[in-house]
Parts: structure tokens; sequence; C-alpha cells
């Protein structure tokens, strides 16, 4: 008897409301939408503007494949400065979901959930050719002549990229950047020797600047990989397991290359 009524019990409280969804992904579908945190600056090919005003990107049609999915409408909060401050706020209840490109750290898992990473970014740099050139001596790796050197490198202020940069320039001064275009432009003027930056900033950069080749050489570190996921709340790791699930299932593989190929007329569009 005492068995039984056990079984009831855990039903009503998994299952309220005489629905068969468990208590997380029923307030969502009850709520009739989610909440996404993204930054405010475009991040090609993830998340931008075409010409018209339109908000199109690999992460914006992977947020509304998610609310197709669960019947629900998505809206994007783009008020946010900074990465950490979408974790913060889906830390804190104000979002559902963080999806922005966001990498995962220990400093913010201490914060949020993470899912199941869709897709690993290389990182680079961005390199002051002239100033490369005039220091460098010719039989010397160039990712090795830089960490040995003493040239400030930068990175992007309030990003993942900081740590990550201080952890493999250890003999470097790594000084923030307000944005990606202060830290390219600091590099053309030769305030940084390299700004350290992900993949696809370093993509978008040269699609927009290619006129800036014969200033800044662009490398890439084959195995420092940046794991991007969506951002979940702590209180709601059945909405976690959920979510990892969609992203198992989801058909092909998502890469800088493919995505940039996919979008890359929106943004010769936006540039002419």
């Amino acid at each position: 008897m005492n068995l039984i009524r056990f079984f009831f019990v855990t039903i009503f409280l998994f299952f309220p409301y005489g629905n068969c969804y468990i208590t997380e992904i029923h307030e969502i579908v009850k709520k009739g939408e989610i909440k996404i945190g993204m930054v405010s600056q475009d991040k090609f090919p993830f998340f931008f503007k075409t010409k018209q005003g339109v908000l199109i990107g690999t992460e914006i049609e992977m947020a509304k494949e998610l609310g197709k999915e669960l019947g629900v409408s998505i809206s994007f909060d783009r008020s946010f400065s900074t990465f950490d401050s979408i974790i913060d706020a889906v830390n804190e209840g104000k979002i559902d979901l963080g999806i922005s490109n966001l990498s995962q750290s220990l400093a913010r898992a201490k914060k949020v959930y993470f899912t199941t990473p869709y897709i690993q970014i290389r990182r680079g740099l961005a390199l002051n050719r002239k100033l490369i050139a005039e220091n460098k001596e010719s039989d010397v790796d160039l990712l090795t002549f830089i960490g040995l050197s003493k040239f400030k490198i930068g990175a992007l202020a309030n990003s993942n990229n900081i740590p990550v940069a201080k952890r493999i320039f250890q003999k470097n001064e790594i000084v923030p950047q307000s944005s990606n275009e202060e830290g390219y432009t600091s590099v053309k003027d030769g305030k940084i020797a390299a700004y350290f930056t992900s993949e696809s900033n370093l993509y978008q950069y040269i699609s927009e600047h290619p006129e800036q080749i014969i200033l800044v050489k662009i490398v890439f570190f084959r195995d420092i990989l940046d794991s991007i996921s969506i951002a979940v709340r702590p209180e709601q790791p059945h909405f976690l397991y959920f979510l990892n699930m969609f992203l198992d299932k989801k058909e092909g593989k998502i890469t800088v290359e493919n995505q940039i190929k996919k979008y890359q007329d929106f943004i010769k569009a936006r540039n002419d």
C-alpha cells in the first residue's frame, strides 16, 4: 500500500496539472516563451543583422528550432555588453538561456550549467606584421617567439579570452580591450603586438576589412579549442538534459567554415 502511495505522490510531483511534462519543461511551455540573452555586438556567423535589419545566424536558427520543438516563442535580449553579464543574468533568473557564442570556463560553471558543446572554435592572433618582422629571427617559430617576447597582447575585456591568454602567454602583459574593434585598431597602431581572439572573430575581421591583410597577419592555434555551449539556469537540470538531447539530435556538424559559407552572402551584402 505504501509503495502505491509513493508512486502516486511521485507522479503528482513530477507531472503536475495533469500533463505529461517534467515540471521545468511544463513551466516553460506554460509561459509560452524562452527569453535568450545575447551580447549587443554582432558576432558573424552566429548572430548578426542583415542589411535590412533582420537578426539571423547559426545561433538564431538554433534558438528558433528549440522554440519550435517546445511549441513556444523565442525572444532575444541583446542588452548585454559582455559575455559574463549574460552568465550572471542566467544565474539570477533574469533570462532563461544564454546563447551567445559562450565559452565554457570553470569560473562560469560555478554559476550556471553548460550544455555539451555544439561547436569547437580555434583561437588565434591578429599580429602587427611590421612589429613582428622587425623583431623576429627568421628561424624561430612565430608563436614561440610571441610567447618568449615581452610584447603586449590584447584580449577582449570581461571575456574568457583574458584568463586563457594569461595562461598561454605567461611572460607577456595581457591588455584588456573594450571591443574587438579596439583590439584590431591597437594592433594596427602598434599599441599591442597581437590581439588574441576566436577564429570566428578573425574571419569576420578579414571579411569586413580585406585591405588590412597588408598590415595584420592572422595565425591560428591548432590545439587550443574553445568549447561553445548554451548556459542554463542552475535550478533546471531536467531542461539541461532536454537541451543536450536536442543538440545531440541536430543533423550535421557545425564548424566556423561551413557557417561562414552559409551566411557569407548576407555579410557581403551588408558591407556593400
